[in-house]
């Protein structure tokens, strides 16, 4: 086991400087001047000059590189080039909002996904596994800024249920908070508890074949206990990878859903930073999200490996 979490955490680094570097290239071939953008069009060569030596934009990107590389070793994320603060404290007063979203999504998702996956497996070719499908392929099909409009206007706009946009801080009204946060949760979630009831069902399906269950049901062991102690806890082997990569859509989807209920999460900040080519904000961004994910891809793993012991020792 220990070999195995060594070899993990390699491959965490390995892939964390990967992620870096390619989202330090990706935003070196963007257009657009950042100095130009700050200063407006209309200013003055001159300016825009002075500007970028101010900034550091003049250096060469090798070396712009290896700065940037020895202030993410320090835990230094840069300044932004627009707001003029550090970028470690813009997303901070911003986790506070996508953090929960990602987490009621994710929690949905699973509520959902999971169980209904399991009954449609356990009745194959049954109507419930057959409006099980048909609940995965549409939730799949539907866009989620798309279920997000239509979730404003029944629960928001006719049934005022449920606040329409925005968001109050959890340190004013917490209550009002998580209201603000259900209809994009659900919104984001759907699709995610979609796909994870296919994946779910294959996997309890493959499960359900298998001689082990076949042969506690011929020991007379009790369904709801087989399903439980066998099926559930074999298909969940599987499930618990596709899990952590469910986290990684669902931050890629709070961009958008941010926008459709103007809540003040990453999502709008990443937008706002990439518009203005706020290089230093849109590099912090990437490297959190995609750190976020990578510590999550390695809880996943060492859970994979005490699920199924085969996955440690090979």
């Amino acid at each position: 086991m220990q070999a195995y979490l060594v070899r993990r955490a390699i491959t965490f680094v390995i892939t964390a400087w990967l992620a870096a570097s390619i989202a330090f290239a990706t935003l070196l071939v963007i257009p657009g001047d950042p100095a130009r953008i700050i200063l407006g069009f209309d200013a003055s060569p001159e300016a825009v000059a002075a500007l970028e030596r101010q900034l550091g934009l003049d250096l060469p990107p090798l070396v712009r590189y290896g700065q940037w590389l020895s202030d993410l070793a320090r835990l230094d994320l840069g300044t932004s080039l627009v707001y003029q603060m550090p970028v470690g404290q813009l997303i901070r007063e911003r986790l506070p909002v996508t953090l929960p979203l990602t987490a009621m999504a994710l929690a949905i998702a699973v509520a959902i996904g999971v169980p209904l996956g399991l009954f449609a497996a356990t009745r194959r070719g049954g109507a419930a596994d057959l409006l099980a499908i048909a609940f995965a392929q549409a939730g799949i099909a539907t866009p989620s800024f798309w279920l997000g409009i239509f979730l404003i206007l029944i629960f928001a706009v006719r049934l005022r249920w449920l606040p329409a946009g925005g968001f109050t801080p959890w340190t004013q009204d917490p209550e009002r908070t998580l209201l603000s946060l259900i209809l994009p949760a659900v919104a984001l979630g759907a699709s995610r508890a979609a796909s994870l009831t296919r994946i779910v069902r294959s996997s309890a399906l493959e499960v359900l074949s298998a001689d082990f269950v076949r042969t506690a049901r011929a020991k007379g062991v009790p369904e709801g206990r087989v399903i439980r102690r066998h099926v559930l806890r074999n298909a969940l082997v599987a499930v618990s990878t596709v899990i952590a990569l469910e986290v990684g859509q669902l931050l890629a989807g709070a961009i958008i859903i941010e926008s459709v209920f103007a809540l003040p999460g990453l999502g709008a900040l990443v937008l706002n930073a990439v518009s203005n080519r706020d290089f230093p904000l849109v590099q912090g961004i990437v490297i959190c999200l995609a750190a976020g994910i990578l510590v999550l891809s390695l809880i996943t793993d060492v859970l994979y490996a005490y699920l199924d012991p085969r996955i440690r020792y090979s």
